[in-house]
């Protein structure tokens, strides 16, 4: 009886020894739950993962750290490689590059400001060769009647205006009376002509006289005419100032 009443004392003892040891490890368990951010241990299983996402979390860690070893070495290498390399001064750099940021600011407002100008050049272009179309088919429509008045300003082959073409036919009518009576006056020797050829430099032609002399067959100005030729030469006209006006009249009417 007495062996057993000890192994029983000694029991409850080893137990009461437990339990106390059990108690202090929930409260040292509990202490690190909350140090670690889990309100209650509810919080702290529903935090809990899988034995394959541990072994995941292992790998992912395991390469992390290889990465970090290769780019520490790479580090390690670029940094022996650029030991002697001078370090760039950062301000003049900065100030570098703040001028071409302003450099580049100008060159693209000019940029725009020429794009506007082109835009505007553009349009005055069209508005141009708008007009210019416009000219052509004036210039198509009315080019008979241009035609007509430089002929009659005397910008043709005989530089003969258009005046002086009805005075030239006036001056034939009158030519042919006249020589009317010249021939009888001359015994046929002179007879008046009127220069039909082109007169040299910018002199206009069509109303200027030549007698024809029968004797020499040529013809020549009347003022190479002598006096008493010119007498015979004027000397029928008078009398046809009258034919002049009648033959005006007739071609008026």
């Amino acid at each position: 009886m007495g062996t057993e009443k000890a192994r029983s004392e000694e029991a409850e003892k080893r137990l009461k020894e437990i339990d106390s040891q059990l108690t202090a490890e929930r409260e040292t368990f509990r202490n690190n739950m909350t140090s670690q951010g889990f309100e209650n241990y509810q919080a702290y299983q529903q935090a809990k993962i899988s034995e394959q996402a541990i072994q995941q979390l292992d790998a992912d860690i395991s390469n992390y750290r290889e990465e970090v070893r290769s780019v520490s070495d790479r580090f390690a290498e670029l940094s022996d490689m650029l030991k002697d390399v001078k370090k760039p001064d950062m301000e003049t750099l900065q100030s570098e590059f703040a001028q071409l940021n302003k450099i580049i600011k100008e060159t693209e407002d000019a940029y725009q400001d020429l794009n506007l100008k082109k835009r505007d050049n553009q349009f005055v272009l069209e508005q141009v060769d708008s007009l210019n179309e416009q000219m052509k088919m004036l210039e198509e429509k009315y080019k008979l009647v241009g035609h007509l008045f430089e002929i009659s300003k005397g910008q043709n082959t005989y530089r003969i205006t258009f005046e002086r073409f009805v005075l030239a036919a006036f001056l034939d009518d009158i030519l042919a009376e006249a020589n009317v009576r010249l021939n009888k006056m001359t015994s046929g020797r002179y007879r008046l002509l009127r220069k039909t050829d082109r007169s040299k430099g910018n002199v206009q032609s069509g109303l200027e006289l030549l007698v024809l002399d029968a004797y020499t067959g040529q013809d020549r100005h009347v003022k190479t005419l002598s006096g008493g030729e010119s007498f015979k030469r004027r000397y029928p006209l008078p009398w046809d100032w009258p034919m002049l006006s009648r033959i005006t009249q007739v071609e008026f009417h």
